[in-house]
């Protein structure tokens, strides 16, 4: 289950994509930041939520793994690929 950390940051998350507020989000080594946010960056895109989305990191070879991932999500996550078809499809389509 979600720990009350990652509720807060997903809830802090929630609001900084949907109101505009800012949120700086500090957590222990391996507790799920870059995950959390690779999937917001997912969740603001593919519901239209932000026209455009900045995910940064630490450095650039990070960054390229982090956009790789998220690529790779929407490429190949099928969970995805069935409640969003018009996006997932067409980037498969695409290769």
């Amino acid at each position: 289950p979600w720990s009350p950390a990652h509720l807060a940051a997903i809830a802090g998350i929630e609001a900084a994509v949907l109101r505009g507020e800012l949120l700086a989000l500090a957590m222990p080594r391996g507790s799920g930041k870059s995950a959390l946010c690779r999937w917001a960056v997912i969740w603001a895109v593919v519901n239209g939520l932000a026209p455009y989305v900045v995910l940064i990191a630490a450095t650039d070879a990070t960054a390229r793994k982090e956009l790789r991932k998220i690529k790779d999500i929407l490429r190949f996550n099928d969970l995805l690929m069935a409640d969003y078809p018009e996006i997932c499809g067409a980037i498969r389509h695409l290769q």
